[in-house]
């Protein structure tokens, strides 16, 4: 068998490869576990689950940068992408953890400048995370270093600037490893020294495309997670609002007021019923996620006439304040119902003399602000756990606040602000994106949410 001899830049080239192999591995490996599904499906990440992922993450590229001391292969090193990509998603701890751990890993073998080096990687990484939009941005990086540098230049928010600033950081950090292992040589600090500058360029880009392998691999399996989050809070959601709508009480209220007008106002009567018909319709078949703004509306305006017709327009008062500019933002289906019906089941109903509901929705910068409010009897909202899906929230209140909470979280990011008071009214809002349907679906997705 010939046996085959590789120059020294060759030799790099090839270790390269290895090295995208070897954390493309690494990742995909860590991802089969429930831990890392679900850290990387939560956004705000608990301090005892970001130690958990340091030391994890931590531990198996220590392990490698020994690997090159022991089968003294060099492409076996990711100090710098690791420790980098740990502060990333784990902030400043975590990539401070991973940082220590890859350079103590060197230092044990005499690269007294591995550990300075590897503190630095990890919370340059964390101060990144820091950054307005970098959540977001974060997973929108990308192994091939022109499509980060095309959203740089087509970049409409912050978030799209994230992928070239982890690019810029992480191609500077190598070059200041290379010329500082040049300057002080390898023995103190190990980087790659090729011969010609066509190869030195390369290990640079490799250090991207090692950085951004992970990241996509974990965003893939992300999103299916969240995909199935989010239609499963769909069903649930639909499911609330059939519970809710589609009740004994309520329909025999509704049919008790249908029936009342038959002989005093018989359009009235008809008017109502093609109301409830369009309810059960919308509850029982629709299925789209996303729908415009006036479409929602116009939902709620059925759920209100039947809720007038129920109370009395001089018992349950209705006050809209729609800006035209917004009707046509798409939102979640059937978000704005379960608000509407806390105000009006558990703010105005319990009331003698009833009281006002507010529906507005205005457009601020790149931001829909929507708004449901009333003057009625409020409650301590302090005491309203709207991460509990499930929980006692939902139930005390009955309209499933909790669920649309959840819902707002996977698909922007942000979900209720709630302001109540006993005796003071309830005030609910929330924002979503004032883009087309179509952006509103990728963007969606990359969230979750």
């Amino acid at each position: 068998m010939e046996e085959i001899f590789l120059s020294g830049d060759q030799f790099i080239l090839v270790s390269l490869l290895i090295e995208v192999g070897f954390m493309a591995s690494l990742a995909s490996l860590l991802i089969t576990t429930r831990f890392y599904q679900r850290l990387l499906r939560e956004e705000n990440r608990r301090t005892r689950d970001q130690l958990i992922f340091a030391l994890s993450f931590g531990l198996c590229l220590a392990l490698a940068v020994g690997l090159r001391f022991l089968i003294g292969y060099s492409g076996m090193d990711l100090s710098l992408p690791g420790a980098l990509l740990a502060g990333l998603l784990g902030g400043p701890l975590a990539g401070a953890i991973v940082g220590f751990l890859v350079g103590g890993a060197g230092l044990t073998h005499g690269e007294w400048l591995a550990l300075p080096f590897g503190l630095l990687y990890g919370l340059v990484g964390g101060a990144i995370s820091r950054f307005p939009g970098s959540r977001r941005g974060l997973w929108e990086y990308s192994p091939f270093p022109h499509v980060n540098l095309w959203k740089f230049v087509t970049a409409r928010k912050s978030k799209d600037v994230v992928p070239v600033i982890i690019s810029a950081v992480c191609v500077g950090l190598s070059i200041a490893r290379h010329f500082t292992s040049k300057k002080f040589g390898p023995d103190i600090l190990w980087s790659f020294h090729p011969q010609h500058s066509y190869v030195l360029a390369l290990t640079w880009v490799a250090s991207l495309v090692t950085l951004g392998v992970p990241l996509r691999l974990w965003n893939n399996t992300r999103l299916e997670m969240l995909l199935k989050s989010q239609e499963s809070l769909a069903v649930r959601a639909r499911l609330d609002a059939l519970t809710q709508q589609i009740n004994p009480h309520f329909l025999f209220n509704t049919l008790t007021s249908i029936s009342a007008a038959t002989r005093r106002n018989p359009e009235l009567a008809r008017d109502l019923i093609q109301k409830l018909s369009t309810i059960l319709r919308r509850v029982l078949y629709r299925k789209t996620t996303f729908v415009p703004l006036q479409e929602e509306l116009e939902y709620i305006d059925s759920y209100l006439d039947l809720e007038v017709a129920r109370f009395g327009p001089e018992k349950l008062r209705i006050v809209k304040q729609i800006d035209p500019n917004v009707i046509e933002i798409p939102v979640p289906s059937m978000i704005l119902q379960p608000l509407v019906e806390n105000a009006v089941n558990h703010a105005i109903a319990p009331r003698p003399a009833g009281g006002t509901v507010w529906i507005r929705a205005s457009l601020h910068l790149d931001q829909v602000e929507i708004e449901i409010a009333d003057d009625g009897a409020g409650f301590d909202a302090s005491k309203l756990d709207l991460e509990q899906t499930n929980g006692s929230a939902s139930r005390r209140r009955g309209i499933g606040l909790a669920n649309v909470h959840q819902r707002l979280m996977m698909a922007f990011g942000n979900g209720l602000d709630i302001v109540s008071a006993r005796g003071q009214g309830t005030r609910i809002r929330f924002t979503v994106p004032a883009v087309s349907t179509g952006e509103l679906v990728l963007e969606s997705e990359e969230v979750g949410s």
